[in-house]
C-alpha cells in the first residue's frame, strides 16, 4: 500500500458574531478555583503482550483532580503501569509516556499522543496496547473512540507500515489478536464486495464561530490502495459534515491540480504533497472558511490516518502555505506560525481542536432547553469557562438557535462572582449582590438556578451546586440553603 502514489449573509453574521466573541467570551483568568479532588473506582485494562491479552486491575477510590479529566488520570495512571511492568522483550516500555500534546478530547473522541516507544513494538504488541489504552479510558462512558499516535505518526496494522490502524473502539470482550485479524480481513480482496476496505477515520472539521476544527470518527469505504485514491476519499468525506456549525466545504477534489503524492521536502521522506488551484484561497473564503482552519483540518485528517506520512505540504497556485496567523477562541490564537521547513505537521495544529458543551438557554415557552456549543478542549472541563460561555448568552452558531440568555445582569462573570471552589462532588459558587436580579418569580429563578447547575453538572465530578450572594443563601423561593442537583425536568 506504500504505492498509494457566496460571500453570503450567514457569512457576514458569522463575522459580527467572532467580533462579539471575541470581545465578549475571553478566558476568566481570576478566580482560580482550588484545586479540587474527588474520589471513584477505576478499572484499568493492563496489557499482556505474551498472551495478546489483558489484566484487569480494579482501583477503589481513586482520587481524580477536577481539573483534568477523569480518561487523562486512567491513561497516566495505565502509562505507569504499564512501564513499571515492562520487561524483556518489551523493555523499551519502561520509558513510556505521552508526548505534547498529550492527551486531548472533541467530543466523544480522545486524541493521544505516545512517545516513541510504541513504534518499537511488533504490529500484535501495538494492537494490543493500544487496544488496552482504548478500553481502558472508554470504561467511564464519555470516550466513544481513540486516535493514537505515537512520535507524531499515525499507527499501523502490519511491520511495513502500509496499512493503517485508523481509530481504536472498545473490544473489553474480545482478545486483540481476533479483533486485528479482523481489521486485517477488511484490507483483502473480496469476490462479493466490491469496496476494497473499510477503515475508521478521524476527521477533522472546519467550524465558523469557534475558528477551530472539531472531531468526529467515520467508516470510510476506501476503494483503492493508492495514497490518491485513499487521500481523496478523506478530503471527500470533509466536504460532507453532518456536525451542526460546520460551514458546508466546497468539492476540495475539485480544486487540485495534480494527484497526491509522496515526496522529499528539506531533505525528509514521504511528505504528502497537495496541490491546489489558485482559486481555492477566494472559494474557502466565499464559504467562509479561513485558510488556517482548513490547513488545520487537512493535516490533522491525513497524517492522523496514514502511518508512512511524515507531514503534509500544501501547494496553492503553485506556493506552498509555509506561515499562518490563526484567528480563533483557542490559545494561541492571532500568534503566527511558521512552518519553516516546508510542510506541516499534526501538532501544529493540536491548539485548534475544539469541543462540545451542553449549555442552557429560554425558550419560546419560557422554558429551559439544552443547546451544545463548540469551545477551545482546553476550556471545558473549567467551570469558570463553562458560566462565562452562559452568561454570554446564545450564540448564533448553537445547535439550537433562537434561545435566550437566563442572566439579565451586564456586568461581566468576573465582576459578579466572587468566588468558586470544590470540594468532592459539590461547586460552590458565591456571587455579588448584582447577580441577584431575578425578584420574587419562581419560573425566573427556576430557570436562572438551573441553567447554571445543569451547565455545570455536566462536568464529569460535579453532581451538586451551592449558590450564596455575598456568603450567605440569598433571598428567594427556591431552597438556597442546600445545594441543588441537576434537575430532572431539564434532562436531555
Amino acid at each position: 500500500m506504500k504505492t498509494m502514489t457566496p460571500l453570503s449573509v450567514k457569512a457576514l453574521i458569522f463575522f459580527f458574531t467572532f467580533c462579539y466573541l471575541a470581545f465578549t467570551v475571553m478566558p476568566v483568568m481570576a478566580l482560580d478555583v482550588s484545586d479540587g479532588l474527588y474520589t471513584t473506582d477505576v478499572t484499568l485494562y493492563i496489557p499482556d503482550f505474551e498472551s495478546a491479552g489483558f489484566m484487569e486491575r480494579h482501583i477503589s477510590s481513586a482520587e481524580i483532580r477536577t481539573d483534568s479529566s477523569l480518561e487523562k488520570t486512567l491513561l497516566t495512571l495505565l502509562i505507569d503501569e504499564i512501564s513499571e511492568m515492562a520487561q524483556e522483550p518489551f523493555s523499551a516500555l519502561k520509558n513510556l509516556d505521552l508526548l505534547a500534546p498529550g492527551y486531548l478530547q472533541s467530543r466523544d473522541v480522545a486524541l493521544i499522543h505516545l512517545t516513541g516507544e510504541v513504534l518499537e513494538l511488533d504490529p500484535l504488541s501495538r494492537f494490543t496496547l493500544c487496544q488496552a489504552i482504548t478500553n481502558t479510558i472508554c470504561v467511564p462512558g464519555n470516550i466513544k473512540a481513540c486516535l493514537i499516535m505515537s512520535d507524531g505518526k499515525a499507527l499501523s496494522l502490519d511491520e511495513a507500515q502500509t496499512i493503517p490502524a485508523g481509530v481504536f473502539a472498545p473490544n473489553e470482550y474480545s482478545d486483540p489478536l481476533a479483533a486485528m485479524s479482523q481489521l486485517l480481513l477488511r484490507h483483502t480482496e473480496s469476490d462479493t464486495v466490491s469496496l476494497h476496505y473499510r477503515g475508521n477515520t478521524a476527521l477533522f472539521y472546519p467550524t465558523s464561530a469557534g475558528h477551530g476544527v472539531v472531531c468526529e470518527v467515520k467508516a470510510l469505504n476506501y476503494a483503492s490502495d493508492s495514497l490518491a485514491s485513499a487521500v481523496r476519499t478523506i478530503m471527500a468525506a470533509l466536504s460532507e459534515a453532518d456536525l451542526f456549525d460546520i460551514p458546508h466545504l466546497p468539492p476540495l477534489n475539485d480544486y487540485l491540480l495534480e494527484e497526491p503524492q509522496l515526496m522529499d521536502v528539506a531533505e525528509v521522506s514521504d511528505i504528502l504533497v497537495l496541490k491546489f488551484q489558485n482559486d481555492l484561497t477566494n472559494i474557502l473564503s466565499e464559504y467562509g472558511i479561513l485558510r488556517s482552519v482548513m490547513m488545520a483540518s487537512l493535516t490533522m485528517s491525513l497524517q492522523g490516518y496514514f502511518p508512512w506520512i511524515n507531514g503534509v505540504r500544501c501547494e496553492i497556485g503553485g506556493d506552498a502555505i509555509l506561515a499562518i496567523v490563526p484567528v480563533g477562541l483557542f490559545d494561541g490564537a492571532n500568534e503566527a506560525i511558521a512552518f519553516d521547513r516546508g510542510y506541516m505537521l499534526w501538532q501544529d495544529f493540536s491548539h485548534f481542536l475544539l469541543t462540545d458543551i451542553d449549555l442552557y438557554f429560554v425558550n419560546e415557552r419560557s422554558e429551559l432547553s439544552e443547546t451544545s456549543r463548540y469551545i477551545p478542549s482546553g476550556w471545558a472541563l473549567d467551570p469558570k469557562q463553562l458560566l462565562n460561555q452562559l452568561f454570554s448568552g446564545p450564540s448564533y452558531y448553537d445547535s439550537i438557535p433562537d434561545l435566550k440568555g437566563t442572566i439579565e445582569s451586564s456586568d461581566r462573570l468576573e465582576d459578579l462572582l466572587i468566588s468558586i471552589s470544590s470540594q468532592d462532588h459539590l461547586l460552590s459558587l458565591d456571587f455579588r449582590e448584582p447577580f441577584w436580579t431575578v425578584g420574587h418569580n419562581l419560573q425566573n429563578e427556576q430557570n436562572v438556578v438551573y441553567s447554571i447547575v445543569n451547565t455545570l453538572t455536566r462536568l464529569p465530578w460535579c453532581t451538586q451546586v451551592r449558590i450564596t450572594v455575598n456568603g450567605a443563601a440569598p433571598d428567594g423561593l427556591l431552597a438556597y440553603h442546600t445545594p441543588f442537583m441537576r434537575s430532572m425536568d431539564y434532562l436531555p
